[in-house]
């Protein structure tokens, strides 16, 4: 129930940028609680003395992770597709859903744009942090509990709409960063990072789904 309240807040962003959306929604801030600020720097996740974020290259970190393009596409999930609004580029781009090291035993989700008509891993547009193994910059893992959480970050998170489970921050650029969290026992269940889908839509002239 919890991953269909969610809807994978990656996707729920995606989705709001297709309906003409280039920001997702904010909270109504007041002086006295700013728009919780997080640097670009707070995204990489550190697995496996790897450390992964957008601005390293898809296939780098699938090559790092030994994951196989088989892996990522064959045996991922379909979310949607799409064609590019690039004069003279008649590509079809896949918008897909890959776990790490496989279903049954996941670590990592990757959601990720993949070029269908070469072949090619494109770009990452979020990351799911789902086990102990994996731990932002600032060291928070999956199992931390709130008061871990509010530590490490101190004032550059705050609640998601006011929604207890749902604990974020964003970078000036529109990058985010949600942290899952049990109602019971206030512990970590899911961290997500959400990199600028809207930017990297626009690279890839990509502007709704079929």
């Amino acid at each position: 129930m919890k991953k269909l309240a969610i809807v994978s807040m990656a996707l729920f962003l995606v989705l709001l940028c297709c309906c003409e959306t280039s920001k997702p929604p904010t909270q109504t801030t007041t002086p006295e609680q700013p728009t919780p600020q997080v640097s670009k720097e707070d995204l990489d996740v550190e697995y496996q003395g790897i450390t992964i974020s957008d601005s390293v290259d898809l296939t780098e970190i699938a090559d790092k992770l030994n994951f196989g393009l088989d892996a990522w596409y064959d045996d991922g999930e379909y979310i949607a597709a799409c064609g590019s609004n690039i004069p003279g580029d008649k590509d079809r781009y896949v918008y897909y859903r890959a776990k790490y090291p496989n279903k049954e035993s996941t670590d990592l989700e990757f959601v990720f744009w993949y070029n269908q008509t070469k072949n090619e891993l494109m770009t990452l547009s979020s990351i799911s942090l789902l086990s102990e193994k994996a731990r932002t910059n600032r060291g928070v893992t999956v199992g931390d509990d709130e008061s871990t959480l509010k530590v490490a970050y101190h004032n550059d998170i705050r609640l998601w709409l006011s929604q207890e489970e749902y604990i974020y921050g964003k970078t000036s650029d529109d990058y985010f960063i949600f942290f899952s969290i049990d109602p019971t026992t206030r512990k970590i269940t899911e961290i997500t990072i959400n990199y600028n889908s809207s930017k990297a839509m626009e690279e890839l002239g990509i502007d709704g789904f079929d």
